[in-house]
């Protein structure tokens, strides 16, 4: 067998043998223990405020404290234990000495509200992939109304400006209306029907007194619209998909509310669409 030439050693040479841990102080200052832990000497005085992490010595004239060396062990415990989302009152229980029973037992617990905690980061996941998708579950809904006495008049209107041209119909009919004292203006009514779509239009304005004509009560299906009015067509299609898929059947014209009511010189306005139907055979309605 070929013996190795005596010598100093080779650099290159790379032993089978473990190296040796690196020579440590018994006692360390805060800022030593600190980069060695990975702990700051900020989360160390929080941790031993807590009797979490208890320097070995503090001098109390001073307050300068000192760690031994082996409390690296237990810093190392604790950022398991920190990583792990424990309460502060269990790493204290840990960490100062605790029975093997207790300790499962916290283990189980904590990993018991973890699965809790990522069941409802899952589920909030969830909702925001649908809200990413538009999902209808979370625009469109059932709601009942009762009948109310409106006073109208019809308009020829467009697609484009139908807001805008319901609002200048609708002039006449507010003069009508006696005064609110100081209450906003009640909201315009467009309706139209759905195939043939809003060249032949009909504004109403709800009244509180009886009026000549009724806006029919009952069940509607709606959605409410936020943004431009030029992008309303796409709220609409969504309504009426949402409508088809609940096994819901439409039974009269389509129902544009405007909040505030004449708002053609805003971009942005709130407008309610709703859409009468008779709601599938698998619902049942209560009455308000």
């Amino acid at each position: 067998m070929e013996r190795r030439k005596s010598g100093p050693p080779d650099e290159n040479h790379v032993s089978n043998e473990c190296a040796l841990p690196e020579e440590l102080p018994r006692f360390c200052s805060i800022g030593q223990f600190a980069e060695l832990s990975g702990i700051s000497p900020r989360m160390l005085r929080f941790y031993a405020e807590r009797d979490i992490l208890v320097p070995a010595q503090t001098n109390p004239r001073t307050g300068y404290r000192r760690y031994l060396a082996s409390q690296l062990l237990e810093a190392a415990i604790l950022a398991r234990l920190r990583d792990a989302d424990f309460p502060a009152r269990d790493m204290a229980t840990i960490l100062n000495g605790t029975d093997e029973r207790t300790f499962h037992r916290l283990v189980q617990l904590q990993r018991s509200l973890l699965l809790r905690k990522i069941e409802a980061m899952n589920e909030a996941l969830d909702l925001l992939d649908d809200l990413s998708a538009g999902d209808t579950a979370l625009t469109c809904r059932l709601i009942r109304t009762a009948p109310s006495h409106v006073i109208g008049t019809s308009f020829q209107g467009n697609r484009a400006h139908l807001r805008a041209l319901a609002a200048a119909a609708a002039k006449p009919l507010l003069q009508r209306i006696p005064d609110r004292d100081g209450w906003d203006e009640p909201p315009l009514v467009c309706l139209y029907d759905a195939e043939s779509g809003p060249e032949n239009a009909l504004v109403c304005i709800p009244v509180e007194e009886r009026a000549d004509q009724v806006l029919p009560g009952g069940v509607l299906a709606v959605s409410l619209h936020n943004g431009p009015y030029e992008t309303l067509p796409a709220t609409l299609a969504r309504l009426f998909d949402w409508i088809g898929g609940e096994g819901h059947v439409p039974t009269g014209k389509v129902q544009e509310w405007y909040f505030p009511p004449h708002a053609e010189a805003e971009p942005f306005a709130r407008v309610e669409v709703a859409i009468p139907v008779k709601p599938g055979a698998h619902l049942r309605l209560l009455s308000p």
